[in-house]
């Protein structure tokens, strides 16, 4: 029978499909020459993230990370941070709750998901020189609520006096007040050092010493109540080469308010930072507030996240509250926090769902992550239900995995396993 028509797909090997990430055309065929497999296009899939086809087989992130068109449009923000890594940083912010803190990791921060998440996006990109450090610290908070994830810092009176406040810093709840010399001193490894504080009527100067040498006198008053400070000093002599040094940030006369630091290195221009702002036992009500909590915006808007990463109701549930007034609280949320960033970028917004606890209020958990997925569908934000990754604490394959610090929190196995999954997520949707 003669040949009348010849339809010949797009060809290449492994290595050339996987360096050059095309989007097929929906339908297009794509055929891998070394290897036999092929994928075929819907449109909107760059190949990475196209499973094989006619049985071949495809890798974990593919099955479990299949993008849909309805959320495309929701990681716009973090494929353009991707893309302009080299030049400016990704900025991340985690917003949770105590699951976000990291409560049931030992360690210290390292064990938390959301610095381990921050190292291993960095290892994917180690050719972009902010990367070339997965050590590099990340957000340090003044005040930790978690007696599992201590704080880094250590507080001396020195004749001085401390106090917290819970209506502003970037943790959205914890602020350190440190009076008439007191001091808060941290060992830190990096090269740079970005101190974050709040200004009021009463406030004064701090100074800020790397062993023993005033680096930086930052503070004073305002007129009124302003959070969001911050400024950068470099470490030791060089820019590039990191070492560990000694901060002792020194009280004036008066208070000044502390809210953390940031420690980066060699990465003033480029690469992966990530801010920890989860609070221990919050729901989404205190997060709409516009009172007492309402100048975490302030610090927000100063952080400019490319990425946010949004992870509570476990505790509207087990607080009893209803599931319409989760949802809209989550609507506001996601509101408030797009209109703090339009002036300089559109973030991708990432509302993730964590496993069920152990109790049985109706309506059932179910509910609430059906809720987030439909105000994730609503608001065009990204949606990640860790439950289909994750067992529920206290069932045999959570058991037998050993992932649950107890019936709620989950220790450091479990922290890498949500780290595990929100990196392949991620990666696979840098494209």
């Amino acid at each position: 029978m003669p040949r009348t028509t010849l339809i010949s797909p797009r060809r290449g090997s492994a290595s050339q499909w996987t360096a050059n990430q095309p989007i097929l055309g929906e339908g297009e065929w794509g055929y891998e020459s070394d290897t036999g497999l092929s994928k075929i296009g819907d449109g909107f899939n760059a190949w990475g993230n196209l499973p094989y086809a006619f049985g071949g087989l495809a890798n974990a992130t593919n099955k479990k990370f299949l993008e849909t068109k309805d959320q495309r449009g929701a990681w716009l923000g973090w494929r353009e941070a991707v893309k302009n890594m080299s030049n400016e940083h990704i900025r991340w912010l985690a917003l949770g709750d105590s699951i976000t803190e990291g409560t049931g990791s030992t360690g210290g921060y390292v064990n938390t998901w959301v610095h381990k998440v921050a190292a291993n996006i960095r290892s994917a990109y180690p050719n972009v020189t902010g990367n070339s450090y997965n050590e590099q610290m990340g957000w340090l908070p003044i005040t930790q609520t978690s007696s599992s994830v201590p704080s880094v810092w250590t507080a001396a009176a020195n004749g001085g006096s401390f106090n917290s406040a819970s209506n502003f810093g970037l943790r959205h709840t914890k602020s350190t007040a440190i009076t008439n010399g007191a001091t808060l001193t941290a060992t830190v490894t990096g090269t740079h050092l970005n101190v974050w504080w709040t200004q009021g009527t009463a406030t004064t100067a701090f100074t800020v010493k790397v062993n023993g040498v005033v680096k930086a006198t930052w503070g004073g008053s305002s007129a009124s109540v302003s959070s969001g400070f911050n400024n950068t000093l470099t470490l030791g002599s060089s820019e590039t080469v990191p070492g560990t040094y000694t901060v002792v940030i020194t009280a004036g006369t008066g208070s000044s308010f502390i809210n953390g630091a940031l420690v980066s290195t060699n990465s003033q221009n480029s690469g992966v930072r990530h801010f920890n702002a989860a609070v221990h036992g919050w729901k989404t009500s205190e997060w709409v507030t516009a009172t007492n909590h309402a100048n975490w915006r302030q610090d927000y808007t100063t952080a400019r996240p490319h990425l946010i990463t949004l992870m509570l109701g476990a505790n509207d549930y087990s607080s009893l509250v209803g599931l319409d007034t989760f949802k809209a609280n989550l609507t506001t949320i996601v509101t408030n926090l797009r209109a703090q960033t339009k002036p300089w970028v559109y973030p991708t917004i990432l509302l993730m769902s964590c496993y069920k606890e152990d109790y049985t209020f109706e309506p059932s958990w179910l509910y609430y992550e059906a809720g987030m997925e439909q105000v994730a569908n609503e608001m065009g934000c990204a949606f990640l239900n860790l439950r289909d990754h994750m067992p529920d604490p206290g069932s045999a394959e959570a058991i037998t995995q050993g992932l649950y610090a107890e019936a709620i929190h989950p220790n450091n196995t479990g922290y890498q396993r949500i780290a595990d999954v929100v990196t392949e997520l991620l990666l696979a949707r840098a494209t």
